[in-house]
């Protein structure tokens, strides 16, 4: 079968991920963060969501053996990311005497299964303080996304605003081929084509596009939606019949 030519659409429909919580899960709540497998949870993120009192002197915002890739938000901005095999805290904050909302959204990047690390759970998996205080009482959402068809989309220009954004176009098709997604100016994240995850991407490469095998495709108009988790320069993808493995 032949690769179609390059082609290149534009995203036309948006939503925040933590503005659509309730489409994509239910949350639970526990005294201490717990790992996705005691949340019956296999892949995928998870959301970690607690009110800080304030007021507090600035600490370190430290996670204890986060699995594996850990986004950290005051009030919705992010303060930073922190990463399993970190020996320091990634982020310092201060809460004001309001209080804040802390989230700390995690990204279980794969299972390695073998040796030390054959019981190797995701999430948080001891727990989160502020300064040298464990930090109790939480709100955890589950978030295989593995349905995302009750989003609410909205149509209008994707802008990404320090939270995970969901973006959404439509792909008009001719013929079913075997293809290539890329997507030029995207940072890190997910794409989904049909109701169907089909890959991560991340722009450290080496890879810079994903395999979209032909039977994922239908004539006519499809579906593709990226999570991006750390913002893009234009809201594109293109559809190319050449891979680029970087």
């Amino acid at each position: 079968m032949n690769s179609p030519p390059a082609a290149a659409s534009l995203f036309t429909a948006c939503r925040r991920l933590f503005d659509c919580l309730d489409k994509l899960s239910a949350p639970v709540e526990t005294v201490c963060p717990l790992p996705t497998e005691k949340l019956g949870q296999g892949y995928g993120f998870i959301l970690y969501r607690t009110e800080v009192r304030g007021p507090r002197e600035t600490q370190n915002v430290r996670i204890q053996e986060p699995r594996d890739r850990a986004y950290i938000y005051k009030n919705n901005e992010l303060l930073g990311v922190q990463y399993r095999n970190d020996k320091e805290p990634a982020v310092s904050t201060d809460i004001p005497a309001e209080g804040a909302i802390l989230s700390v959204l995690v990204e279980n990047m794969g299972r390695v299964n073998y040796g030390a690390y054959l019981k190797d759970p995701k999430g948080v998996t001891e727990g989160i303080g502020f300064g040298w205080n464990f930090i109790y009482h939480w709100q955890t959402y589950p978030l295989p996304l593995d349905d995302l068809s009750a989003v609410d989309f909205i149509e209008q220009k994707p802008v990404f605003d320090s939270t995970p954004l969901l973006l959404r176009a439509e792909i008009d098709i001719d013929e079913c081929c075997d293809t290539f997604v890329k997507l030029p100016g995207f940072k890190k994240g997910m794409i989904f084509i049909n109701g169907r995850a089909l890959s991560r991407y991340w722009e450290v490469g080496p890879q810079r596009s994903a395999y979209l095998p032909a039977p994922f495709l239908k004539k006519g108009k499809n579906e593709l939606i990226v999570l991006e988790l750390e913002g893009f320069d234009e809201a594109s993808v293109i559809l190319d019949g050449e891979p680029d493995l970087g």
